[in-house]
């Protein structure tokens, strides 16, 4: 979930984790564009694995944009 408060809106992606283990590396990169929206970060399935169901990531920038990441 993100909130981006430039266009002053709410923005929900859902993503099973199944389908993460398909992708090459089964990375999950936090982009938009051209910048990253949680610097460097990069998580793995592995990582997801490891860190159970819950709450994973808050996130907020200084531009206001907040990241909320969890697991289920």
């Amino acid at each position: 979930m993100l909130w981006d408060p430039r266009d002053e809106r709410l923005v929900n992606v859902r993503i099973p984790l199944w389908l993460l283990r398909f992708a090459d590396d089964g990375t999950v990169t936090f982009s938009e564009e051209e910048r990253d929206l949680v610097g460097d970060l990069d998580l793995t399935v592995a990582d997801l694995d490891h860190h159970g169901p819950g709450l994973v990531l808050d996130y907020q920038d200084g531009d206001r944009e907040r990241v909320l990441l969890w697991a289920e």
